[in-house]
């Protein structure tokens, strides 16, 4: 435990209701300056003033069912008729008096002890708003203003009704999703990119990176290209094309590529002058299988064959080699729209949802399943191998994803059964080859500490991104085995501080990573889900078969008692009595974080172990899972970090963002070394504790219960021994999740985790993310009968990937609604 830090309190501000139990809410950092509108007044005086005011300030939280009441401009209007929940007959406005509205009141900080906490929440004075508030509340509250701009609320689709939203009045109602322009991600140029093999490394940091405050990485609204992207990108091009300009592949150094030089499509353009044939054929192919991805259409082919031919007539001039000129043609090609950003916009009628073209909806479905765009050649080079599990081995030379791109061309992926069964053919394995890693070009002698089930990239990717584990690595721990049972110093040589290090980043030894292990569990979990019928989102929560890594691989089977026993550089690998590599403590511990400390066999069935009862279940009492959602230290608010997932990835119930800390305005309790972190949590956040945590608790209460039971485990996922001289406490008390058979005492957070797992209110937080992640776009009321189709899959075979079958087929996946006409502007 450090000393003499301070820990700040991790508040949001602006959660609470006003009339009672808040739902909950997000909103504007708690005492910064409120955002006003500069410029001409707006219309209808104080009603329209006060009217903006509620949608900038306030409807952020109150909207829909999100927090109540609703403070939106369409939920204005109501509040006259409406009561608190927490003091019933206080109306909340009474138009002509000020201080017999509650909603007044609150902002006043005048609504007394029994009336909550002030608005918005975490405001050491009122806003400075309130004078016309009053002002307006006594003239009347009118909401009458036809002439105020559009509202300005930020849509949030927690603030929906569940129950409307799986809800499907008229099933074959047509419904679609809005047309776009998808901007590539980084995943889908890295593979692009990576076909200069030799060049990977410098083409992963590569600028097309989702910009930070999307939910996820597929998400493409509002993502465009600014100049800075623009100027990174362009830094990037030499390496991405190598492979399209080395020319003939016996010369030194080709970067052969399956079907494209074997077929000399660029050393033909050696040839001086080349052909009109060659020129055609390689512009073709650099944009069908290089570029674009799909048929170019006649201007894009023609305006990259001038440029072609233009800068084959000034290379004399210019004295530059042939290799040169193509090169620098390829990385024209790749800064075209095309490459950048992937058509959705569907054909036919102007009105109405219209349907994906058949290349259109390859690369969607290219891009739920993986990110390598339909058709991306393989390598042919540096000894690649497409093995046996491979989806693709059977024509290897028609590239990656070739039968999604052979639906498109005969147009059967207009067929909702041929896409089903493209999903399927894709979407994983149980392989201990391992393609989908080979893919990657991982060598062979590494698969060996990887589990043989396996997913498609995109659907491992949602896991990841979902459970919010892949960012493990980048979370620094201090004694990362902090209270546990293992020994720690923290020093350098500390074994445990060792083997955290290799367990994040792998750097020495053979052993995978913790995000690798999570990735395994959850594959296995999913097949065999699919094959059994349980249902998986109660499997991953309650699974007990970890996969683990093995802390004897480095370790051989001669006996020793001294490293003189032992030969080269080869020492004495105590307690294991066995000559090992010399760099072997790099793994000795790395069963620790599991609490399991004897030996793990370096084999694929020692690798999966069955954990204690009381020790680990799920996916959210993996190590993984618990250090990405933890904080520096073991005594730090990993509550807050904890809970809010739950609310928020579960349940699907908006809380804000932890940006909104008010930092050093309410820090925690700083107290004898003897008091655990949950205490300090209570005492700074909730009644009865600090001076300002009855202000504190209006957000803390949607966090602080659901945290409370991960506190049997450390900041690094090691279950504690002690701490701080008191016994190790998971338990906690439920009374606000939205499903109220869960709002009750828990003694571990196995019970608790057992009560979610088993609630169907949960499952559908699975659902909808689910459908965000592989959809790239919140779900509204519109997409209710999509949703009823997801979970009826999955309530028929329990399967993630029947649900996704579902979505596959879904006119939401298909079809494209036509964007909306330009406003005139009456000029």
């Amino acid at each position: 435990m450090r000393r003499g830090v301070p820990l700040l309190c991790l508040l949001l501000a602006c959660q609470g209701e006003i009339g009672g139990l808040p739902d909950f809410d997000a909103g504007p950092r708690a005492d910064a300056p409120v955002r006003r509108d500069v410029g001409e007044p707006p219309a209808c005086g104080e009603a329209g003033v006060a009217i903006l005011f509620f949608e900038r300030v306030c409807a952020g939280c109150h909207q829909g069912s999100r927090a109540y009441p609703d403070l939106t401009r369409a939920g204005l209007p109501s509040l006259a008729s409406l009561e608190s929940r927490r003091l019933p007959g206080e109306r909340l406005l009474v138009p002509g008096d000020p201080e017999a509205s509650f909603l007044y009141r609150k902002m006043a900080h005048t609504q007394g002890a029994e009336g909550g906490a002030n608005m918005p929440l975490g405001r050491a004075s009122p806003v400075e708003e309130l004078a016309t508030i009053e002002a307006w509340i006594r003239d009347g509250a009118s909401t009458d203003c036809d002439d105020l701009r559009p509202p300005d609320v930020p849509y949030d689709p927690n603030a929906l009704d569940p129950e409307a939203l799986f809800a499907c009045e008229a099933a074959d109602a047509p419904r679609s999703s809005p047309a776009r322009l998808r901007r590539v991600e980084r995943a889908e140029f890295t593979q692009v990119a990576m076909n200069g093999y030799n060049n990977q490394a410098r083409v992963q940091n590569n600028p097309m990176t989702a910009p930070e405050g999307l939910p996820y990485s597929t998400y493409t609204d509002g993502v465009g290209m600014d100049p800075a992207t623009l100027n990174l990108l362009m830094l990037h091009l030499p390496e991405a094309t190598v492979a399209w300009s080395t020319g003939d592949p016996a010369h030194s150094g080709g970067a052969r590529m399956n079907g494209i030089y074997r077929t000399s499509t660029v050393a033909c353009l050696d040839a001086d002058p080349p052909t009109d044939e060659c020129i055609d054929g390689y512009v073709d192919t650099l944009l069908r299988r290089g570029v674009l991805f799909r048929a170019p259409r006649p201007d894009e082919h023609a305006r990259l064959r001038a440029y072609l031919v233009g800068r084959l007539a000034d290379e004399a001039g210019l004295g530059r080699t042939r290799q040169e000129t193509v090169h620098e043609v390829a990385q024209a090609a790749m800064l075209m729209t095309g490459a950048v950003f992937r058509p959705e916009l569907g054909s036919g009628e102007p009105a109405g949802p219209r349907p994906l073209s058949d290349e259109e909806l390859a690369l969607a479905l290219g891009h739920l399943l993986s990110t390598t765009p339909p058709r991306l050649p393989f390598r042919a080079d540096h000894g690649f191998e497409i093995v046996p599990g491979d989806p693709d081995v059977a024509m290897p030379e028609l590239g990656r994803l070739h039968r999604v791109a052979l639906a498109a061309q005969d147009g059967t992926i207009q067929d909702p059964d041929v896409r089903v069964a493209l999903f399927r053919h894709y979407a994983g394995g149980v392989d201990p080859d391992r393609p989908d890693l080979r893919l990657a070009r991982v060598p062979p002698d590494s698969l060996a500490n990887r589990g043989a089930h396996w997913l498609a990239p995109r659907l491992i990717g949602f896991f990841r991104e979902w459970f919010d584990y892949g960012r493990v690595a980048s979370i620094f721990k201090d004694h990362p085995a902090e209270t546990s049972a293992f020994p720690s110093d923290g020093g350098q040589y500390d074994n445990a501080v060792i083997a955290w290090s290799n367990l994040l980043t792998s750097a020495n030894g053979r052993e995978s990573t913790l995000v690798d292990q999570l990735d395994d569990l959850i594959a296995r979990v999913v097949h065999e889900t699919d094959a059994s019928g349980e249902d998986v989102f109660e499997a991953l929560l309650t699974t007990r078969l970890y996969r683990i890594p093995s802390n004897s691989a480095l370790v051989n089977d001669t006996p020793c008692a001294e490293r003189a026993d032992c030969s080269g550089s080869e020492v004495c690998a105590d307690p294991f009595g066995r000559c090992a590599a010399n760099i072997w403590r790099s793994s000795y511990g790395m069963g620790w974080p599991y609490g399991v400390a004897g030996e793990i066999p370096d084999t694929p069935e020692a690798r999966w172990r069955e954990m204690p009862a009381e020790e680990r279940m799920g996916v959210l009492t993996h190590p993984a899972w618990l250090a990405a959602h933890a904080a520096n230290f073991e005594d730090d608010a990993n509550i807050v970090l904890r809970g809010k997932w739950i609310r928020t990835e579960i349940f699907c119930q908006s809380f804000g963002d932890l940006s909104d800390v008010q930092g050093l305005q309410a820090m925690l309790v700083e107290a004898a070394p003897e008091l655990r972190a949950r205490d300090r949590v209570r005492m700074s956040t909730e009644p009865g504790g600090a001076e300002s945590s009855e202000q504190c608790f209006g957000c803390h209460q949607y966090m602080n219960s659901l945290g409370y039971p991960f506190e049997l485990f450390n900041h690094a996922g090691y279950l504690r021994a002690e701490d701080h001289g008191h016994a190790p406490d998971g338990s906690t008390v439920v009374d606000n999740l939205p499903d109220p058979a869960l709002n009750r005492a828990y003694a571990t957070p196995f019970e608790f985790l057992q009560a979610i797992a088993t609630s169907r209110y949960a499952r559908r937080g699975m659902i909808r993310h689910a459908f965000r992640y592989f959809l790239g776009r919140d779900e509204t009321l519109a997409d209710g009968c999509t949703l009823v189709e997801m979970e009826a899959a999955l309530d028929a075979t329990g399967s993630f990937l029947s649900m996704m079958e579902a979505l596959v087929r879904s006119e939401s996946f298909s079809h494209r609604a036509p964007p909306a006409p330009a406003e005139e502007d009456g000029t």
